[in-house]
Formats: C-alpha cells, structure tokens, sequence
C-alpha cells in the first residue's frame, strides 16, 4: 500500500490509534513468546511479521515505541 492512501488522525483518535498499537504489539509479542514455546517455525515468522508490519505502520504515523 502506497503513502497517499493514509490519512491524517485528529483529536482522540491520536491517542486512541496510538493506544491500539501499543496494545497490539504486546499481544503479538506474547504470542511471539507463545509461539517458540511451540516450536512451530511458520506461527514464529507469521508472529514475527505481524510485530514487524505493527512497528512499521508506528513509524509510518510517528508513534514512539520507547517511552521516556
């Protein structure tokens, strides 16, 4: 997907986004931990690209991953 399909976030729903990555990367790192417990190669890449997508898509609309 290009850049011209993204639209800029006002108000709460800032926060709100940037509350819902933070919250999806915690689940997807869980279920990275998960995963290798399993041992099951294509649940760890699969689990792998969905934090990688999630870390994109936060840099994409300038939301820091590391909190002072």
């Amino acid at each position: 997907m290009g850049r011209e399909n993204k639209r800029p976030l006002k108000g709460d729903r800032v926060g709100e986004f940037t509350t819902t990555i933070h919250q999806r990367l915690s689940d997807a790192y869980d279920s990275l931990r998960t995963a290798r417990d399993t041992g099951v190669d294509l649940l760890i890449e699969a689990q792998r690209a969905e934090i990688d997508d999630l870390r994109r898509t936060a840099a994409d609309h300038g939301i820091d991953l590391h909190p002072s």
